[in-house]
């Protein structure tokens, strides 16, 4: 994989939070100049696991050549969670923080022979210079953990070289973020559990429902509106909600030219609740 793409997930903002961007890319230029850096999104809500799982499966399933994509939402920083690289079979590799990002990515993107390492080679650190010594900051991996080991497998060496390889078991996984919770009676759908992973730009809902999930109904209700199901916004019913197939592979509640998250009060993250 020498001189792949290196793709930036962040939740550092681009106003407040573009020196620490700027930091990640200067190590990554230091390690692997060659290599194109992309940004793929840095406005996460922070801390938002949901948004970061999401993010990462989208980059996985509309990214063309494979690349290395890091992650850094990461509450976590600078205690004893791992940080691991999971290696998938289109030919991307993800490095971020084992605290439930992972979780719809392995769920619905194959992996390439179970290959997922602990990152624990420290000669692929940055390490910072001091006058006695040099160090690593505790809060700051996504500088010098995470992208300088992304810059060193963009630069080819071998993924085994990062660390141990781990079980999908040893991955933490949000269960309510990896599937909905579909229910059946008498073979018929009963409720439908799911979770609000992003809000767009347009308000926009983006749920982790598969486009295909609801096969055999044509509309649910929720929280006392009807929601039909369309291929288009333009479809939509003014002033109404609707479930779209969204281009992410994803259902999506929406209204025409206007804020289904606003009309809702709906957070990313947040449980909704489906019945047929």
């Amino acid at each position: 994989m020498a001189n792949s793409a290196v793709a930036l997930i962040t939740d550092f903002g681009t106003k407040k939070g573009s020196h620490y961007i700027a930091a990640m890319k200067s190590v990554i230029h230091t390690i692997s100049p060659k290599s194109r850096i992309i940004d793929i999104s840095h406005d996460l809500t922070p801390y938002s696991i949901a948004e970061a799982t999401f993010m990462v499966s989208y980059a996985l399933h509309t990214m063309i050549e494979p690349s290395i994509i890091v992650v850094v939402v990461d509450p976590g920083v600078g205690t004893e969670r791992d940080i691991i690289a999971v290696v998938f079979e289109n030919g991307h590799v993800v490095v971020g923080p084992n605290n439930g990002i992972f979780s719809l990515p392995i769920t619905v993107h194959p992996i390439s022979n179970g290959e997922i390492y602990t990152v624990d080679n420290p000669k692929l650190y940055y390490y910072e210079p001091e006058k006695t010594h040099r160090f690593i900051s505790d809060t700051f991996h996504g500088r010098n953990i995470m992208s300088a080991v992304a810059a060193n497998l963009a630069k080819g060496i071998n993924s085994s070289q990062i660390g141990p390889q781990i079980r999908m078991e040893d991955v933490l996984v949000n269960q309510a973020f990896a599937t909905p919770n579909i229910q059946h009676a008498g073979g018929n759908y009963q409720k439908i559990v799911c979770v609000a992973l992003w809000i767009d730009t347009f308000g926009n809902i983006v749920t982790n429902l598969p486009v295909n999930a609801l096969k055999k109904i044509s509309s649910v209700n929720y929280k006392e509106h009807e929601l039909k199901i369309y291929n288009k916004f333009e479809d939509i019913e003014d002033d109404k909600l609707g479930l779209v197939r969204g281009s992410s592979g994803f259902l999506e509640i929406c209204m025409k030219q206007d804020s289904a998250a606003k009309f809702l009060q709906t957070h990313s993250g947040q449980q909704i609740v489906l019945r047929p």
